[in-house]
């Protein structure tokens, strides 16, 4: 089974104060995941792009990334968030 998680996120959350637990991890995140099974997909430069210019009224462009890369990977969506409805993913969770 293919698992991806967006580091930047992640990352970003540390930074913030905003996921303290992960902040003694989160230098050595991607060797983490990678033992825990994790698949790891770069963000390409294509996607990059095809987030900013998503036509879509969320900002977050963290979700706008995880929805792209879900899109252009095939992936099944896991989230809670309804927002990602309508994107063309399959979202799991709701």
């Amino acid at each position: 089974m293919l698992r991806v998680i967006l580091l930047d996120e992640i990352g970003q959350k540390v930074r913030l104060g905003q996921w303290p637990d992960m902040l003694p991890f989160a230098a050595d995140l991607s060797d983490h995941a990678d033992a825990d099974g994790f698949d790891l997909l770069p963000l390409s430069p294509s996607a990059a792009l095809a987030a900013a210019l998503l036509d879509w009224d969320h900002r977050d462009p963290f979700d706008r990334m995880i929805a792209v890369v879900a899109r252009q990977e095939d992936l099944l969506l896991i989230s809670a968030d309804a927002a990602f409805d309508g994107l063309g993913v399959e979202r799991l969770w709701g």
